[in-house]
């Protein structure tokens, strides 16, 4: 394992990518993307609530056990998809449209 300063981005990252409760390494955006590939197909049209109520968070949360606010880190999660481009925010209310 290499030496990584506490405090720096490398820390973080390593921390993002560390073996999560079922033995693969997984950061949040991937286990996000792979849910909404998962729940809904290309064009559909889903709210924030149905990926907080759909089982598939409760395993996210299992997952990631060091996360004490998932429901935030999703949304964080969520902008970023946005922002590649996999999303679209339809409005203010907690509704995104999936585009690829």
């Amino acid at each position: 394992m290499t030496d990584v300063k506490p405090g720096t981005l490398a820390s973080k990252e390593f921390r993002s990518r560390k073996r999560c409760t079922y033995g693969m390494q997984t950061t949040w955006r991937e286990d996000v993307a792979r849910i909404v590939r998962r729940l809904w197909a290309i064009g559909e049209t889903f709210h924030l609530h149905q990926l907080y109520e759909h089982n598939e968070f409760g395993d996210l949360v299992r997952r990631h056990p060091g996360n004490h606010t998932p429901r935030e880190k999703v949304r964080q999660v969520l902008q970023g998809l946005r922002d590649e481009g996999m999303l679209e925010f339809i409005d203010y209310n907690g509704t995104y449209k999936r585009l690829r």
